[in-house]
């Protein structure tokens, strides 16, 4: 969060929108964080999150929020559909699970890293816009 607020506050930079992205537990760090500064996030993208961790902050995540999990960690993709539930924005636009086949570990081939790379790469064109 310090550096959201450094980001804010630095003139070369304010004017950018924020997202935050995270795998495993970092992507529950990215939905605290999302969740403690929902004024400034604009868009949070989390793989393999460890969902967990970041529970009692779910319903505070107002960016729009992409989770990522491999198809083969059935553990994950439960714990991710169930997030998904939690988070208040409605509709795909606003929050959305890919599950991405074939794969348990979203980095375990370069097809798959491709795949979380370009499912990223969108969200973020789509959900992040300068502020003015």
């Amino acid at each position: 969060m310090g550096l959201t607020q450094w980001l804010l506050d630095t003139p070369a930079t304010q004017n950018l929108g924020i997202g935050y992205f995270g795998i495993g537990p970092t992507g529950a760090a990215a939905l605290i964080a999302a969740a403690e500064r929902s004024d400034a996030i604009q868009a949070v993208v989390v793989g393999n999150g460890r969902i967990d961790l970041a529970q009692p902050y779910l319903s505070r995540v107002l960016a729009p929020t992409l989770l990522l999990v491999g198809e083969r960690d059935s553990t994950t993709a439960n714990s991710n559909r169930d997030a998904l539930t939690q988070l208040p924005a409605k509709g795909e636009t606003s929050k959305r699970l890919e599950t991405l086949p074939g794969v348990t570990q979203l980095f375990e081939t370069l097809d798959s890293l491709k795949k979380v790379i370009e499912l990223s790469s969108q969200w973020f064109q789509r959900h992040l816009e300068p502020i003015i």
